[in-house]
Parts: C-alpha cells; sequence; structure tokens
C-alpha cells in the first residue's frame, strides 16, 4: 500500500492558494513577506488595548528583525518579539517564511500566543526520484540537532507559566543522511534520524497549554511534556497535529490532570522508502506513562513499530486512558501495553482498527499487546486485519481484556502457529458474542484462559 502525497489541510477556509504560494516563491529570493490570514482565534473581534499601547499586545517577529528566508539565523529576533508580546499577555505573529533556528530556540517562561498563517503540503510523488519544493506558510527551521524548536518551561526562580498558545506553525528539522525534504537530498540506504530532542517541549509544571493545528516535518522527536521531572504538568491539550516524526510523536509524562489529544494525522508526508522503513523497526507515534484521564480522539498511525504505547515511566504508568476512532495502520503493533503493576484501570478503547505491515515478520508480536500486572482493558469495536503475529496477547497475573464487537482477518501471517487470542500467565481475555474471527494462520483461534461468549 502505498500512500499518496497528501495537500495539508489549510487553517482558514477560503483562502487563497495562490496566496500561500506566492509567499513560497518569495522565500526562494530570501525576502519575508506580509501574512497572509488573521487567526480564526482573533477573527471578529477588536484587539483590547494592552497597557504598553501598540497594536492590542500584538507583536509581529519581522518587526524585531526575523527575515524569515530560510538562510538568517532568526532565533534573537523572534525570542524578542516573544519577550515584548508576553510582558503584556500578547501575540506573537509569524508571517510566511521559513524562520531559521538555533539553539537554545524560542524559550516561552510567561503567557503568550505564536500565531502562525498555517502550512501547506512538501512532498514530492513517491517514486518519481524528485526533491519536495519550497512550501509555504509559517515554518520553524531548526537545524541544531542538540536544540528543540519550542520550549515551553519555568525561567529560573519564576513560577511555570499557563495558558501558553502555540497553533498554525510547521516544525522542520535537518537531517545530515537527507531525507527528500527541501533543500537536503534523497536518503539513501541505512538512513537513521539524528538523536535530537522534542521539537515541541512542555516543561515541568506548565498548565493549560493549547496546541493547535501544527505540522511536524522531518524531526525525529515531535512533542514532550512532563519529561524533565518537578511539578507535575496539567491540563494540556493538543488539537490538529499533522506529521512524521520518526523516533518518537508524542511522549507525555508527570501530566497529572486531564490530557486531551485530538485528531492526529501521522503519516508518510515525503519519500517512504530508507526513511519509512527505518521508522517502521524503530518509531513510536504516541506514548503516555503517567497521565492522568487522558483521552484520545481520532488518531491516524501510519507506519511505526507501536503505533500506541502505554508504559511506566519515572512519574508511573498511566491512569484510565480512553481512546476512540483510532486507526493504527501498516504498524507492526497497534497497541501496546507494559505496565509492571497497575491500579488506576481500566483502559477503555471504542472503535479501534489496526492492520500489519505488508511484509509481516516471524518476530511480529501481537496487533494488541498487554503485558504487565492487574491491567485491565476493555474493547468495544475493535477490528483487526493483516497481521503477522496474534490479533490479541494479555499476559500477567490479573490482567484481563475485554472485548465485544470483534472483527479478526488474516492474522499469523508469519506462520508461526501463534493463536489468534491469547490469555496466558494468569490473565484473562473474555470476547462477546458480536464477533468474526478467520483463522488464517497455523494457529488455533485461541490459548490459555479465553472465553467465547
Amino acid at each position: 500500500m502505498v500512500p499518496r502525497d497528501p495537500v495539508a489541510p489549510r487553517p482558514e477556509a477560503g483562502v487563497d492558494r495562490r496566496r500561500l504560494l506566492s509567499s513560497a516563491a518569495a522565500l526562494v529570493g530570501g525576502v519575508g513577506v506580509a501574512a497572509a490570514f488573521p487567526s480564526a482565534a482573533g477573527a471578529g473581534t477588536a484587539p483590547s488595548p494592552s497597557p504598553g499601547g501598540g497594536r492590542g499586545g500584538e507583536v509581529d517577529v519581522t518587526d524585531h528583525g526575523a527575515a524569515g528566508d530560510g538562510v538568517t539565523v532568526d532565533t534573537a529576533a523572534i525570542q524578542a518579539a516573544v519577550d515584548e508580546a508576553a510582558a503584556r499577555g500578547g501575540i506573537v505573529r509569524f508571517p510566511p517564511g521559513h524562520y531559521r533556528l538555533a539553539a537554545p530556540g524560542i524559550r516561552i517562561t510567561r503567557p503568550v500566543q505564536l500565531q502562525g498563517v498555517g502550512w501547506e503540503g512538501t512532498g514530492a510523488e513517491p517514486g518519481t526520484g524528485e526533491k519536495a519544493a519550497v512550501p509555504g506558510g509559517s515554518w520553524l527551521f531548526c537545524d541544531d540537532p542538540t536544540s528543540a524548536a519550542v520550549t515551553v518551561a519555568a525561567a529560573p526562580g519564576s513560577p511555570p507559566p499557563s495558558g501558553v498558545i502555540i497553533r498554525d506553525l510547521a516544525v522542520r528539522q535537518a537531517q545530515p543522511a537527507g531525507s527528500g525534504v527541501f533543500p537536503e537530498p534523497l536518503a539513501t540506504a541505512g538512513f537513521v534520524p539524528l538523536d535530537s530532542p522534542f521539537a515541541v517541549s512542555i516543561g515541568a509544571g506548565c498548565t493549560d497549554v493549547l496546541l493547535e493545528r501544527l505540522f511536524l516535518l522531518n524531526v525525529s522527536r515531535g512533542i514532550s511534556a512532563g519529561l524533565s521531572g518537578g511539578p507535575p504538568t496539567g491540563r494540556l491539550t493538543m488539537r490538529g497535529i499533522w506529521g512524521q516524526p520518526l523516533i518518537e510523536g508524542i511522549t507525555l509524562d508527570n501530566c497529572q490532570d486531564t490530557v486531551r489529544l485530538e485528531d492526529v494525522h501521522f503519516w508518510p508526508y515525503w519519500k517512504i522508502g530508507p526513511v519509512a522503513a527505518w521508522q517502521l523497526d524503530h518509531g513510536t507515534a504516541v506514548t503516555l506513562r503517567r497521565v492522568d484521564n487522558p483521552m484520545l480522539h481520532g488518531l491516524f498511525c501510519f507506519g511505526y513499530r507501536t503505533g500506541l504505547h502505554l508504559v511506566t515511566g519515572p512519574s508511573g504508568s498511566p491512569h484510565k486512558v480512553k481512546v476512540s476512532d483510532a486507526d493504527f495502520d501498516m504498524c507492526r503493533v497497534g497497541i501496546r501495553v507494559a505496565i509492571p503493576t497497575d491500579a488506576a484501570g481500566p483502559h477503555t478503547f471504542a472503535n479501534v482498527t489496526v492492520q500489519g505491515p505488508d511484509q509481516p515478520r516471524p518476530e511480529d508480536d501481537a496487533a494488541v499487546d498487554i503485558v504487565g500486572v492487574g491491567v485491565r482493558t476493555a474493547f468495544a469495536n475493535l477490528a483487526i486485519t493483516h497481521h503477522g503475529g496474534s490479533a490479541v496477547r494479555v499476559a500477567g497475573p490479573g490482567c484481563l481484556v475485554l472485548a465485544d464487537m470483534l472483527v479478526v482477518d488474516d492474522v499469523d501471517l508469519a506462520g508461526r502457529g501463534v493463536a489468534v487470542i491469547s490469555a496466558v500467565g494468569g490473565a484473562r481475555a473474555r470476547i462477546g458474542a458480536q464477533r468474526d474471527i478467520t483463522v488464517v494462520g497455523k494457529g488455533p483461534e485461541s490459548e490459555g484462559d479465553v472465553r467465547l461468549a
């Protein structure tokens, strides 16, 4: 299955495509151009006056000297704009451009909003041997492998910021081995991404942070929250996150309040050869460690070793995970749970599909693979197709899988003789009467403590 190169959605309806394309043409010549359109958040409302006068707390990064030409390092100019806007709780606007960043990237320590104009698709048609074109929109280009693009964290001696908003921006990192993304050469066999930090990092104690309509292109790691220890992060919302993070997409820990993750689209946005091959063997789309009451809706994750990983981290294990309307396509494992001891379930899943890679391998784990102690999960409307291993495996004392309206087709394609549904080591699986299971491989329909209603 070869994906078509998508055209990324626009943040505003009715925007003339040629306005964004013209901004891309200007970037080739190294010219920063004005914003194509205002933010949806501010449309139709008059800006409130700010104590400092000016434009009601709005700051344009080009006013501080940002060039946006992809060559000039704009870090200091953008940081000056952020600091000015943050002093009065304002908005930092990014007109169309490629804003090159060096370490330490953009640092947000007070409430502020970063607002771009959106982004457009960049990939060349798969198999044509062409490099992608210069994309239009607002881009943050970080070619320092040691630096994040944006970090939200407390300043020394100050409380963590609350109410930060980042929207309608695209982030790109450089990969020295190349990936076919402008202006890099095509990737070759043996491609390995840089071991870079997360492109967007939310630090300890930050609350009420909104990330919306962001595009992550060519990044080694996408978005993280709570990985630095310290006070817990809370009330984090991520909505409309597109891209193809290679090593880790979104990783959350120490988020001890409700987290909402909505409309995630991780897909091959550029060449699908060596880059996608590495990702399929090593990458993880979404990882949840200690996260309380996370609500995940509308996930599409394509071509990862693991689509969704629930695992115990330094701060503990995930609590009461809720997942709805999720598709893990071409993933070696759709849902993996590795929790040594869990008293914070059950974890619930509704309307979930898992499809394995085109070429299954003998070492493939189950499409839904749950290992631990006392891990309880419940599934409604679960479909598993074309997978090399078992459909569902649950192992460990006290672990439980409840599944109703289950559809399984074409599993054990690697021919190891594994069971379609396995519950071993003191685990149990209870499968409802509304099911359709087709045994294609050499293995039995079930093994261990599995009851089919």
